[in-house]
């Protein structure tokens, strides 16, 4: 038998470093976004919430990482910055600071339209493929690839599970931003990556299955995961994938979670509170009952709830007015 492979379309891989509370940031990162998600068939982009300015709590969450792809393996010391399929454009980057407006190297406000589709039109080694699983707390990532092109070098898979969107009602840090996107929350099973063969010829297949268990995730239904392959000889990125959206399973047939308890007061000098509490199905079977037990102090009591949840849906319960 015969095979034949056309070269592979190429996904584009965008990189930055950005912070909450960097003002520059929060003047380039609208007009970036816009760029990019105007060019989603093509591009995918990771951010990296970095220590400096000043305080992000999205940093906080993953610091090891987030320093060690921006400033450890890229050598940047200041955002915003971003990378370009493992490069750091600049003034003779074609496409790059359009109108001549003097952009740093990096500077997202000196993308354009021109600079991305240069990238894209650059073929590609290899076709990705990449799927994920998801429960409430974990998530489990097949992925892999098929060589299109000869190559060769210090070949890392990596995959780079990031969360889509996070809105918060108002700024966590200084520069007024309080929507982020794409940001990074753990490469499995670390930002080394997986290494591959020294060299690949047309058709060779290379495979991986990670999982992690899921922290510091603000909505697990943003969840998605980039994959890449990259040459850690010179850090180019042969070649891109994304997976949007997962399989989200459940765990256990029957199986309910409460998320939080709102209603008491940071401070009051009366006895009574009237608190709620917010409850999840977390299991494949419809929820239709649950009893509620609860202690306040050492009074105790129960509350019934009847509804219908089916997997992942949630609802908020009354437990009425309690008096200790």
């Amino acid at each position: 038998a015969a095979f034949s492979y056309a070269q592979s379309e190429r996904m584009v891989l965008v990189e930055e470093g950005t912070n909450a509370s960097c003002g520059p940031c929060a003047s380039q990162n609208p007009a970036f976004k816009t760029l990019l998600d105007a060019n989603t068939d093509n591009v995918v982009s990771i951010k990296y919430q970095w220590y400096f300015p000043g305080y992000d709590p999205m940093h906080e969450h993953n610091p090891e990482e987030a320093n060690g792809r921006f400033d450890g393996y890229y050598g940047q010391n200041g955002v915003p910055t971003s990378m370009l399929d493992g490069d750091v454009p600049n003034g003779n980057t074609p496409g790059f600071d359009p109108g001549n407006l003097g952009w740093y190297d990096g500077a997202p406000g000196g993308y354009s339209q021109e600079l991305l589709d240069n990238a894209a039109s650059v073929p590609a080694s290899f076709d990705m493929n990449v799927s994920f699983d998801l429960t409430p707390t974990q998530i489990t990532v097949n992925a892999g690839a098929t060589c299109t092109q000869d190559v060769s070098g210090d070949l890392k898979f990596r995959i780079c599970v990031i969360e889509k969107e996070i809105l918060f009602d108002s700024p966590p840090g200084s520069n007024g931003e309080a929507e982020f996107y794409n940001v990074m929350k753990k490469f499995l099973p670390g930002i080394n990556g997986t290494a591959m063969a020294g060299s690949y010829t047309v058709g060779d297949e290379f495979s991986v299955t990670e999982s992690w268990n899921l922290e510091n995730i603000y909505d697990i239904e943003e969840v998605a995961v980039v994959v890449f392959i990259q040459d850690d000889n010179n850090k180019e990125v042969l070649q891109a994938g994304f997976a949007p959206t997962g399989n989200f399973q459940a765990s256990f047939a029957y199986d309910a979670a409460v998320l939080d308890v709102v209603g008491f007061p940071d401070f009051s000098c009366e006895n009574t509170v009237t608190p709620m509490v917010e409850i999840r199905n977390d299991g494949s079977e419809t929820l239709t009952s649950l009893d509620l037990d609860y202690v306040l102090n050492d009074v105790s009591g129960s509350v019934e709830w009847t509804g219908s949840l089916e997997f992942y849906e949630s609802a908020t319960v009354e437990l009425g007015d309690l008096t200790f």
